[in-house]
């Protein structure tokens, strides 16, 4: 993985990719050629997938604002 930032090892990352989030931790960080990015390597420790679907719950569940339910009236 290429970032802008140096990282060093050890540091918590999240990686998100479409539907999913990966949780790591930084192996190494080091230069990337002459275009002033970096290279990680990253342990990933867990995959959450399908946030897409788990969000589209949670507004489900989420109760309504007073403000909303006022103007219901």
């Amino acid at each position: 993985m290429q970032t802008k930032v140096a990282m060093s090892s050890g540091r918590a990352v999240t990686v998100e990719v479409a539907e999913a989030m990966f949780l790591g931790e930084v192996c190494y960080c080091a230069p990337a050629a002459e275009d002033g990015n970096f290279y990680l390597g990253i342990h990933l420790r867990e995959c959450l997938t399908g946030l897409a679907s788990l969000q589209h719950l949670i507004h489900a569940l989420r109760p309504e604002p007073a403000a909303e339910l006022l103007q219901r009236r």
